[in-house]
């Protein structure tokens, strides 16, 4: 902790400090008072000589209170924040003496002999005490306030740090797989493409007017298997890998996703005002990375809900929820097919709903009031992460 005296630890500990020493002294002075009276009104000495009247009761408790009160303090221009507890003890003696020094002076002056029950020093020494405990207990209930609260911002701060690497790894995981995605799809599929032209428009040819069936047949199953693997492996590989139109936007990555739907299966989607204009073409507020994880999230619906749920119809719904800072994008999926279970594992959504959880937002499924079963992922419209 900075030594300086107007660093903000020490400041707020020795507002905790008061916090603390004021009630407690204030409580162990009207203990003192009644102490004080039983020990007058017990011990074997002149008591009778001195008068127990309401004024004096009054003054016996503020010489309880006044005194350890100006000894707390005391303590406060050069308050030991962040210091050895030796330095402390020192502290707290030292203004504990002229607290008790103030204590006894006063009583003495006033009320004279009928005050000591004893020696001079024991009187001393007894007044001591009160300040010093005070003291020394708020010093350390302050210290140990400090320190669990700071605890818990390297807690906070570790945690954060702890969410901000893990989104700069899922940003960097995405960027691969994009540039993967490209390549798939910008270079290998094109080749592919060119391939099969090749061998269709100058092998097969060839192998036809030398009337060689076997090599035609051949050159046929060549040509089908690489359309094979260009539409179906290359193309579904690349689109696994990264979202189709999420670079463009949300609506556009939606779109491109529910094309991929049989026609067998009627596909509802719909879009409010706000979401519409929040992720306009010209003007996208999302990241790349948000985009990508309502879109992985929508094609893990379908297939779930196709594969699993036998459905005939599904519908999506986009709108925004919430105000201020609080907004949230939110995109519900429901299909009409088996119902999911009361408590659905995840599963294969496991991996966007983290995603969606470390940007602030989450998932949930379940049914809606029909009993159909209702995907819902939400993300903050703020882009934090």
């Amino acid at each position: 902790m900075p030594r300086g005296s107007r660093s903000p630890e020490r400041l707020s500990e020795r507002w905790l400090y008061l916090s603390f020493v004021v009630p407690l002294i204030l409580v162990i002075s009207v203990n003192l008072v009644l102490q004080w009276f039983v020990v007058w009104g017990w011990a074997n000495t002149p008591w009778q000589t001195f008068p127990f009247t309401s004024a004096n009761l009054v003054g016996m408790w503020c010489f309880g209170l006044v005194p350890p009160l100006a000894g707390a303090a005391a303590v406060l221009p050069f308050y030991p924040a962040g210091d050895s507890t030796a330095l402390r003890v020192v502290v707290a003696a030292a203004c504990s003496i002229m607290a008790a020094a103030l204590r006894f002076g006063a009583e003495y002056a006033i009320w004279g002999p009928a005050v000591v029950l004893g020696p001079v020093y024991v009187e001393v020494a007894l007044a001591m005490v009160l300040p010093f405990s005070c003291i020394m207990v708020s010093m350390q209930m302050a210290r140990s306030q400090v320190r669990s609260v700071r605890a818990e911002r390297r807690l906070a701060e570790l945690e954060f740090r702890a969410v901000q690497a893990a989104l700069e790894r899922e940003n960097a995981e995405l960027r691969v797989r994009r540039e993967v995605s490209a390549v798939l799809h910008d270079r290998i599929q094109q080749r592919l493409v060119y391939a099969a032209a090749r061998l269709h428009s100058e092998v097969l040819p060839l192998a036809e007017e030398n009337d060689d069936r076997v090599a035609v047949a051949i050159l046929q199953d060549v040509i089908a298997d690489i359309d094979r693997l260009r539409e179906d492996d290359v193309r579904s590989l690349s689109h696994s890998l990264f979202p189709p139109g999420a670079d463009l936007g949300l609506h556009q990555a939606i779109a491109l996703a529910l094309a991929e739907v049989p026609a067998s299966v009627r596909v509802e989607f719909s879009s409010s005002a706000e979401v519409q204009a929040f992720d306009a073409i010209t003007d996208p507020r999302w990241d790349v990375s948000r985009r990508a994880v309502f879109a992985e999230v929508l094609g893990e619906a379908i297939t779930n809900a196709l594969k699993h749920g036998q459905a005939t119809a599904v519908q999506v719904d986009l709108r925004l929820d919430g105000a201020g800072a609080e907004t949230a994008v939110v995109k519900t999926v429901t299909n009409d097919g088996v119902p999911a279970p009361a408590d659905p594992p995840l599963s294969g959504l496991a991996s966007p709903a983290t995603r969606a959880q470390l940007r602030g937002g989450g998932l949930s499924l379940g049914r809606d009031e029909n009993g159909r079963t209702r995907l819902t992922v939400w993300l903050p419209t703020a882009v934090s992460g």
